[in-house]
């Protein structure tokens, strides 16, 4: 066996037979929650509902039948400047996972010198003048750092790692993104509603005003009742501005959250609308890995597995580096003759080195990724807890939301009846006032209150959905440059 096959046997065997040093990565168990308690409070009638299903969570949207949300989900997809940092953090990983990948790979560089030189007369020996000469070189130098110990593996580990995080960072973004803007959504049409009432009752209120005074100047009526129906108007008028303020700034919010400027949906938005209330369907059938599914819980997994693979990599460094170098090239004293074949040069052979005293950095270093470890699966934890607890709080809230919204209904339709009733009463004069401007009064109040509940119910369900990490469909399909190709929305020129 010559050199060069005895050289490439023990390279083969020491990079084939080293298993990287280091802990290999164990995915921690998760448990599923049970919300069995929580689902047993729901109201009966969203127990006879359809179950839940995945599909359903992957494009809860749709349930609320409502096509400017989608158009609004689909501006936010393409424009939102959150979506656009999140998907440029996944170009970076890829981009650092290829240079990870690189140091598994030979390097090499394409060289090239002359030099001119001279060396002192007072080292030349006796009778011989030191002459200058020149020295031209070029050629090709090659590094090839064997990865025995499998220091350079666990960085790819942790590269592939981060790049899986922060797709699913993208995810989480755009989880969070949706269900934003179908909150702010809701509420918009949730302040229209609310101004659709107040004005309504401000219709009422006018007419009963015009009633008043003309029974006060038949001398039926006193000025007391006057003074009443009129600062009862004017309180109604009153609240009109700050809603119609209101309004302006949640559409702002929509526009902010769509990746456009402020004022760009004003005209798209000012129709009011009803509040998108879909029917709530029966969640006991939540899928059973919907929760590890979380794009926040699998990007704290995925963060936790490029940590421990950094402690590999920080081990590694307690071991002996192996490099195979070598070198082709050409040398002569003339340029002329720099490309002759006998001005060629090579050489090679393998070295090592390995650390003898670093005053403890190395080992330091081992500990140091090992206590950021510890914590990024601390985070983790938390995170599960956390993904468990807005489930379960969204499943309270959607519960007993719907049993409020049912007890105001009844309220509201018992209010409508007393303000009838009072008006009769004090047109026949069997009452005074008071009990007109008192049921009017509760009659906006709880018409009010009963717009609130419904967009509070719809914001619950967002909320579940949300909290289920739904919402992933419009991502399926997505590569590198789709958004920035394919999906980008023309710039704005400043003149629309």
């Amino acid at each position: 066996m010559n050199k060069l096959s005895l050289l490439a046997t023990i390279i083969l065997v020491l990079v084939a037979g080293c298993s990287p040093v280091g802990p290999d990565y164990e995915k921690p168990a998760l448990t599923d929650p049970d919300f069995g308690d929580v689902l047993a409070a729901r109201t009966p009638a969203a127990e006879k509902a359809n179950p839940v299903t995945a599909e359903d969570i992957a494009a809860w949207w749709d349930s609320f039948d409502d096509q400017t949300l989608n158009d609004l989900i689909t501006e936010a997809l393409i424009q939102s400047p959150s979506m656009k940092q999140a998907y440029a953090r996944i170009v970076e990983a890829r981009a650092r996972l290829g240079i990870a990948e690189a140091g598994l790979a030979p390097r090499i560089d394409l060289g090239g010198s002359y030099t001119r030189s001279q060396a002192s007369e007072n080292i030349a020996g006796p009778g011989q003048a030191s002459r200058a000469r020149d020295i031209y070189q070029t050629g090709f130098d090659a590094a090839w750092e064997l990865d025995v110990f499998g220091g350079v593996r666990r960085a790819v580990q942790a590269s592939q790692a981060s790049l899986q995080s922060e797709h699913e960072n993208l995810k989480a973004i755009w989880v969070s993104l949706a269900g934003d803007v179908s909150s702010t959504y809701i509420e918009l049409r949730t302040l229209q509603q609310r101004l659709r009432v107040a004005r309504e009752n401000l219709a009422i209120q006018e007419e009963t005003l015009e009633l008043v005074e003309s029974l006060y100047e038949s001398g039926l009526s006193d000025e007391l009742a006057v003074q009443q129906a009129r600062y009862n108007l004017e309180t109604t008028s009153s609240t009109i501005p700050t809603l119609q303020s209101n309004i302006e700034e949640v559409a702002n919010a929509l526009c902010v959250l769509t990746g456009q400027m402020p004022g760009r949906l004003n005209q798209k938005l000012k129709e009011a609308d009803q509040i998108p209330s879909p029917a709530i369907k029966n969640v006991t059938a939540i899928p059973a890995n919907t929760l590890r599914n979380r794009p926040d819980v699998k990007r704290a997994e995925r963060d936790l597995a490029a940590q421990t693979a950094r402690i590999g990599v920080a081990t590694s460094e307690l071991y002996p580096r192996f490099t195979l170098g070598g070198s082709i090239g050409l040398e002569s004293l003339k340029s002329s003759t720099l490309f002759q074949s006998d001005s060629s040069a090579y050489g090679f052979g393998p070295s090592f080195s390995m650390p003898i005293f670093e005053a403890g950095a190395i080992r330091n270093n081992i500990k140091a990724q090992t206590a950021i470890q510890e914590q990024v699966m601390a985070s983790y934890e938390n995170t599960v807890l956390s993904a468990a607890k807005e489930v379960r709080d969204a499943l309270i809230a959607l519960a007993n939301e719907q049993r409020r919204y049912d007890r105001l209904a009844s309220a509201v339709e018992s209010a409508s009846q007393a303000v009838q009733i009072a008006e009769d009463q004090y047109k026949n004069g069997l009452s005074d006032f008071n009990n007109v401007l008192l049921a009017q009064q509760s009659l906006l109040s709880l018409q009010e209150n009963l717009v609130i509940s419904q967009g509070t119910k719809s914001n619950n369900l967002v909320r579940l959905y949300k909290a289920l990490g739904g919402g992933l469909q419009p991502l399926d399909g997505y590569e590198e440059g789709l958004f920035s190709e394919q999906k980008a929305p023309a710039k704005d020129d400043g003149n629309s």
